[in-house]
């Protein structure tokens, strides 16, 4: 009987021989997510009954961000936050337009706009935390 990382291992390699992935940075990613995704288990049931989903539209600024414990790192090229594990980057723009990228684990991105969508990210990644405004 396989261990978790042999069965992880022989995955990766499986997926990696079939061309989905152009370097090994691929093979080690999905190696990587899965021992992160092992450490932090989370139920991804929810009933949204008991749980509804926020559907505020509240545009996610910096402001917010550091509000909610997230650290400003000064980069040159853009915004950079971290804080629970992960790293936020991106930025509100001259038109009012607000784009960030959430980062989770290993090669874990997801695009977020709104304060509603960032509270979803975080749930997403098992963190247990409501956002403020």
């Amino acid at each position: 009987m396989k261990t978790r990382d042999e069965e992880i291992k022989q995955f990766a390699l499986e997926r990696n021989s079939d061309g989905d992935f152009d370097s090994n940075d691929g093979y080690q990613g999905l190696i990587e997510g899965a021992q992160w995704a092992d450490e932090h288990p989370k139920n991804p049931w929810r009933d949204a009954k008991n749980d509804p989903l926020p559907q505020e539209t509240t545009p996610l600024t910096p402001e917010i961000l550091e509000k909610n414990g997230f650290v400003y790192a000064d980069l040159p090229f853009e915004d950079f936050y971290e804080g629970y594990g992960l790293h936020i980057h991106g930025g509100n723009y001259a038109d009012g337009y607000s784009n960030w990228y959430i980062i989770c684990g290993t090669n874990v991105s997801m695009n977020v706009t709104h304060v509603h969508e960032l509270q979803l990210a975080l749930r997403l990644c098992g963190i247990e935390k409501e956002v403020v405004l």
